[in-house]
Formats: C-alpha cells, sequence, structure tokens
C-alpha cells in the first residue's frame, strides 16, 4: 500500500482497531474456527518488509471486521488505494469441553481473479515462481479449532484458491499431488497452533497453504501487538533468491473508545450423574447483567457482550444444588460446562 494511505489510514482509523495478522480473526495468516462477538468491531494494521532482495519490499494493509449475532464475522481489507476484499465467515459449532469450534468462510470476495496484499497486478515473489497460480478469488475454506489448555490451541482446515500453493513444499499439500494436471479448484490444506507462554503473550506458528510462518503476539486487554517471520519455507529449502518477510501488526479493540463489551461465555449445563441436559438460570450476581435460561432440550447457552474481568456465576436448576463459579474474562470467547448435583429425595 502507498506509504500515503498508510499514514492517513493510521491517524484516522487507529481509535477504532481489534485486530490480528489476520484479514479476520486469526493467527499469522490463516483463519481460524473463532469469530467475533455480536457488534463488536476490530480492525488492523499490517506490514512487512522483505529481509533481502524483493519486488515488493515495504507493503501495508488495513482490516476492518464486525461480529454479528454470535454466528457471524464480516471484514474488508484495503490493500492499496484501488484493491480492496470483502471476507465472511460463519461459525457452524461453537467449541464445547467435548467438541471443537468449526467455521466456513470465504475470503477475498472481489471482482478480480487474482487477489494480493500487493495488488491484483502483482504478487508475492515466490507466487510467481509457479506454473500456474490458482486465482484466490473467492478463497472457500473449512476450519475447526481446540483449545487443549496447556497444550495449545490447534487449527486445521482446507481451503481453495489463496490456500493452493505450488511451491517445492506447499505442492505436497493439495489435492493436486494426486494429478498430473494444475486445476484452479484444487484444494489445499493449512494448520496452525498458538502456545500461551502466559495470560498475554503467545508464540504462532502457521501453515496457510503457501507459507510457513512463525510469530509472537502480546495480548492486552484493550490491544494487542503482534511480529512474526514469514515465508520461511524459502529458508527450509535454501532458496537464496527468494526473501522471507519481517511483520508485524498492531490494535486496539472498540472498548477502548466506548466501553464496549469484549467477552463472551458459552458451554452446557448438565446432571452430573446422568449427563442429561437440565433446564437452568445462569445469573451474574453484583453485575447489571441478566439473567439467561439454558435450552431445555441441549442445555447449551451463550451469553454475549460481557466487560472484560472477574465475574462470579451462579447456576440453579429446581432440584439440584447451586454451583458458582468466579472467572476471569479476556477478549477470547470462555467455555464454560456445569455438573449439577441432584438434590437427594428429589432426583
Amino acid at each position: 500500500m502507498k506509504n500515503f494511505m498508510f499514514v492517513f489510514l493510521t491517524f484516522t482509523m487507529v481509535g477504532p482497531l481489534y485486530g490480528e495478522f489476520n484479514r479476520t480473526t486469526g493467527l499469522i495468516d490463516i483463519p481460524t474456527a473463532y469469530i467475533l462477538p455480536h457488534m463488536i468491531y476490530r480492525g488492523n494494521i499490517y506490514g512487512s518488509f522483505a529481509m533481502g532482495d524483493d519486488p515488493n519490499s515495504v507493503d501495508f494493509d488495513f482490516t476492518v471486521a464486525l461480529g454479528l449475532y454470535d454466528k457471524v464475522e464480516v471484514a474488508v481489507s484495503i490493500f492499496t488505494t484501488q484493491e480492496f476484499a470483502f471476507h465472511g465467515v460463519y461459525q457452524i459449532l461453537k467449541e464445547s469441553a467435548a467438541t471443537p469450534a468449526v467455521a466456513f468462510g470465504i475470503h477475498d470476495i472481489a471482482n478480480k481473479r487474482y487477489v494480493s496484499s500487493v495488488g491484483s497486478d502483482s504478487t508475492w515473489a515466490d507466487d510467481m515462481t509457479y506454473l500456474r497460480r490458482c486465482s484466490e478469488q473467492f478463497s472457500l475454506f473449512l476450519i475447526t479449532s481446540k483449545d487443549f489448555k496447556k497444550l495449545g490451541t490447534y487449527h486445521l482446515g482446507f481451503g481453495r484458491g489463496k490456500f493452493v500453493g505450488y511451491g517445492p513444499r506447499s505442492k505436497l499439500f493439495n489435492t493436486d499431488i494426486f494429478s498430473d494436471d494444475i486445476h484452479n479448484e484444487a484444494f489445499g490444506f493449512f494448520w496452525g497452533v498458538q502456545i500461551d507462554f502466559s495470560p498475554n503473550f503467545e508464540q504462532l506458528f502457521d501453515f496457510d497453504g503457501r507459507d510457513f510462518n512463525i510469530g509472537w503476539r502480546y495480548i492486552h486487554d484493550y490491544f494487542d501487538l503482534s511480529i512474526a517471520i514469514t515465508k520461511l519455507e524459502h529458508k527450509l529449502g535454501r532458496e537464496e533468491h527468494l526473501a522471507n518477510r519481517f511483520s508485524f501488526g498492531a490494535s486496539v479493540n472498540s472498548g477502548v473508545l466506548k466501553g464496549a463489551p469484549i467477552s463472551s461465555i458459552s458451554g452446557t449445563v448438565k446432571d452430573k450423574k446422568t449427563g442429561t441436559p437440565l433446564k437452568a438460570i445462569i445469573s451474574f450476581p453484583g453485575t447489571k447483567i441478566a439473567s439467561i435460561m439454558t435450552a431445555p432440550n441441549t442445555g447449551r447457552f451463550t451469553v454475549s457482550n460481557l466487560p472484560a474481568g472477574k465475574l462470579i456465576m451462579l447456576v440453579y436448576a429446581p432440584g439440584y444444588f447451586l454451583q458458582a463459579k468466579t472467572i476471569i474474562l479476556k477478549k477470547k470467547e470462555k467455555k464454560l460446562d456445569f455438573l449439577l448435583c441432584p438434590k437427594e429425595g428429589e432426583k
């Protein structure tokens, strides 16, 4: 992106920023199955510098996204003064203790077949080495994400377009490995891992179907700071004519401006002995947060638009002992499952 555009966006848009490297909620360069809470918006200023000779030595992009109904996230990316694209993600399944989050999405909804961070008339030097480059326009994908606590959070997906590479190593991760031809509608696999070192620091690894990347992120209630080394496959292959890139991202969430809520909680309430879903009341004493009722057939609940910080949750179902939990909310959606003990003689 042109330097003056970057300066303009930095000074006029930095107020409502809340984002990460990726164009939608994601790691360095892959999407995840997690989405923004309802009516929470974020933006992202992302930049990268070539660590060697490259026709695109410096690049800056900007993205703004919005969460809707705790199911949908929409976003728009500005790559140059004349190049932009839309993105959308629909969360099919929320994460629970037993199941991962699953989402379907489309990146790079644009009027041109080739969509690149450096503009449709150009692309990264490594992509230019492909015999044929799949069009990034309408890059569909399916992604699953699961938080394994201290073991890290893992993401695995597949998609077309921007997720399909034909480099010396990336060509092994798409469906054309089974064919002698190259297909524009081939699908490639991508994956990522994030490991928390503390409540505020995490390390990121991902493979986006074309590139291997490694990064680090500092997380605060109101902003994120991220750095990464991208296109590491060039070093793995000792391809000295292709440069790695040093990348960075900066964000500020919408809560800074208007005290907007930035957290949500979801989970289930069940009978501890039988596992039967329960119709229960969930309340937050000492706050103005309205009580909610779990779904009677599934015991599921979702509470959105919550402020970050410490809260007490009370869960009650007729015939069961009351259960209370003290929780600390961060920006990331929290998963909680409650198992209630029946009172003797009543169940």
